[in-house]
């Protein structure tokens, strides 16, 4: 047994920690679901209740596990940190020492695709978005549906650009003099229809270097009736989009490689800001197989 001490970043990054942890059990030939302690959300408004798979969520407040005491289980606690921010998203940790028979709780990023390459169809299927409950937004999606041949474009501004430590490791694909999300429209082909999605979608309506990029293109804002959904909401609606423009954000990163078309994606090479003397510091990020990256 695996059990997830605390969900670490936000949905994308969480995301990670549980399709790694499946990936981690079914090598180890357990076919045990991802536990984590009571007390986590997946993602901020909770997103667990918009998949299809469940996480099992321990109970601390009086120590068991079904029915048994927790201190009784848990053998071994794994904490795996990094002296670099980026280290973690290029060196994966190897797991095949750990014993099926023994029960661990373990806190690390694991984010790579690495640990769970090899259960993909599991993970999709895990990550399946409940229709049901994202029920305004199934009108998008018969909206998008409509259009010939649409590509989801991910902007990601406000903790890039207004949080301290983010400005510092994040690099921003709409700084000065970066071509990024032009040659990305160039690549896949200024012909499709592009969906632009952002945690400020106002700013992309409005901001002169963000108009100029899509002035030759067919776009639309994709906007929500439902904010308090919007963390599931357009993860899902970029799985629906036939082809992906992701940002260096592990948010996008899922919404591209969860959706099942037979899609192109574009993936930025650089993901972080280069930082000097900082052991196993790297610009690249989460790769993504198959992607064009630019």
């Amino acid at each position: 047994m695996i059990v997830i001490e605390s969900f670490l970043g936000q949905l994308g990054n969480q995301m990670f920690q549980v399709a790694s942890v499946i990936g981690i059990l079914r090598k180890l030939g357990l076919p045990d679901p991802p536990r984590a302690l009571i007390g986590n959300r997946l993602g901020i408004y909770g997103a667990d209740h918009m998949f299809k798979g469940n996480i099992e969520y321990v109970d601390i407040s009086d120590n068991t596990i079904d029915g048994m005491r927790v201190a009784n289980k848990i053998d071994k606690r794994i904490s795996i940190s990094s002296e670099s921010p980026t280290s973690f998203m290029t060196s994966p940790t190897d797991f095949s020492y750990l014993d099926k028979d023994t029960n661990y709780q373990i806190l690390a990023q694991l984010m790579d695709e690495h640990y769970f390459k090899d259960v993909k169809d599991e993970i999709i299927d895990f990550f399946t978005f409940d229709p049901e409950k994202l029920g305004p937004y199934n009108d998008v999606v018969s909206s998008i549906n409509k259009h010939e041949e649409t590509c989801s474009v991910h902007i990601r501004l406000v903790d890039y650009i207004t949080n301290q430590r983010c400005k510092d490791i994040m690099f921003h694909q709409l700084a000065h003099e970066q071509t990024y999300y032009q040659d990305a429209i160039d690549e896949m082909g200024r012909d499709k229809t592009f969906l632009i999605f952002s945690d400020d979608i106002r700013s992309c309506e409005t901001d002169p270097v963000i108009i100029d990029i899509f002035k030759d293109v067919k776009h639309i804002h994709v906007k929500h009736a439902q904010p308090g959904v919007m963390t599931c909401a357009d993860m899902y609606l970029m799985t629906q989009c036939h082809n992906n423009i992701i940002a260096n954000s592990t948010y996008s990163w899922w919404g591209a490689w969860l959706n099942i078309n037979d899609n192109k994606v574009i993936c930025p090479k650089k993901w972080f800001r280069k930082r000097e003397g900082i052991e196993g510091s790297s610009e690249s990020g989460q790769p993504f197989n198959g992607a064009i990256h630019i």
